[in-house]
Parts: structure tokens; C-alpha cells; sequence
């Protein structure tokens, strides 16, 4: 059975809808992290299109690393949970 392209975008951009705290600590910590980030390596020195450059490899790498991180999780070990909506009861 093979899956539509439109329909693994679709389920992509779901995940990453749900992810988005991670979306921003990941990216906050990879552009401004102390000594690793970004900022410490390299510095305000790119030019627009190089800085162009650098904004979509954070994208890619902060979309790649939220797709990944609960199925990497689950892999190892780890209890992944999803996050109950406001106001929704649980039933068992």
C-alpha cells in the first residue's frame, strides 16, 4: 500500500503542529546555546544570503529532530505520553 505524498504532508505538519514547544526550545538552544549555538560559533558576520542558508538549515534540522525525538523515544525505552487537550476528559 503506498501512501500519497499529500498524505505524509499532512501527517508531518500534524506532528509538528503538536510539537511546537519542542520546535522552540531545539531551535533556541542550537542558535543561542552557551559556547555550542550558532551565535557563539559563528557570529553576526553572514551575509543575507548566507544567513538565508543558515535560517533554512535550522528549519530542517529542528523540523527533522521533532518528527524524530517521541518515535526515537519509544525506540529506546522511554514512556511517551501525549499531552491531554485543556478541558478534555479522560475516559478509560
Amino acid at each position: 500500500m503506498m501512501i500519497s505524498a499529500r498524505a505524509l504532508l499532512a501527517s508531518a505538519l500534524r506532528t509538528l503542529s503538536r510539537e511546537t514547544l519542542f520546535l522552540y526550545v531545539f531551535h533556541v538552544l542550537l542558535v543561542y546555546g552557551d559556547r555550542v549555538g550558532l551565535a557563539a560559533q559563528i557570529g553576526p558576520v553572514l551575509g543575507p544570503w548566507q544567513a538565508l542558508g543558515v535560517a533554512a538549515g535550522v528549519i530542517a534540522l529542528s523540523a527533522a529532530a521533532a518528527l524524530a525525538y517521541r518515535p526515537a523515544l519509544a525506540l529506546f525505552g522511554g514512556r511517551v505520553r501525549r499531552p491531554a487537550l485543556a478541558g478534555a476528559r479522560r475516559t478509560r
